[in-house]
């Protein structure tokens, strides 16, 4: 299949964005860092002020399966943030994409700059 991505969008109780993104800052990204999962891009949304944004590559969707199991089954997620992002999520959605497939020229480069524009965050 190639690589592709899966795209997290997060949609929070009210007033609770700011809060949910020190919490990725400082507690969930170090953590996904730590197991090995390619963050492209996160962040708040720019559609409204109660939505966050989380883009991940995979090789394949077995990977996917296979770190996503591991990673959310482990003690570190468990006795970690994993109940504060639940408390503060109505809805988590999930979408997966694969770029090698798709029919949109340039997608690669724009998942390389949204990349880097979090990068210099």
């Amino acid at each position: 299949m190639g690589h592709f991505i899966e795209i997290r969008s997060y949609n929070l109780k009210p007033g609770t964005r700011q809060e949910f993104h020190r919490l990725f800052l400082e507690e969930a990204f170090p953590m996904v860092q730590r197991w090995k999962v390619d963050v492209v891009a996160y962040g708040p949304s720019l559609h409204d002020q109660d939505s966050y944004f989380l883009i991940r590559r995979y090789d394949s969707l077995s990977q996917r399966e296979e770190s996503e199991n591991a990673f959310y089954e482990s003690d570190e997620w468990r006795q970690g943030p994993r109940e504060a992002v639940i408390a503060w999520s109505k809805v988590i959605q999930r979408s997966c994409w694969s770029w090698m497939k798709s029919p949109c020229k340039g997608c690669a480069e724009f998942l390389w700059t949204l990349r880097r524009e979090n990068d210099r965050e």
